[in-house]
């Protein structure tokens, strides 16, 4: 069990106009990752497997 490997899965539900205000957040949170680790290029992306 010790070389188990964690999967980090983002899911985010909604589409159309609901979709929007999670994509908002999405933006929001990729800007303070950017700035809490001093790389303007973190992307959340990066961050996730799935």
């Amino acid at each position: 069990m010790a070389n188990k490997k964690l999967t980090r899965i983002l899911s985010i539900d909604g589409g159309g106009i609901r979709g929007i205000l999670p994509g908002q957040i999405m933006v929001s949170i990729e800007k303070k990752l950017q700035e809490a680790t001093n790389n303007p290029d973190a992307r959340l992306a990066d961050y996730f497997d799935l």
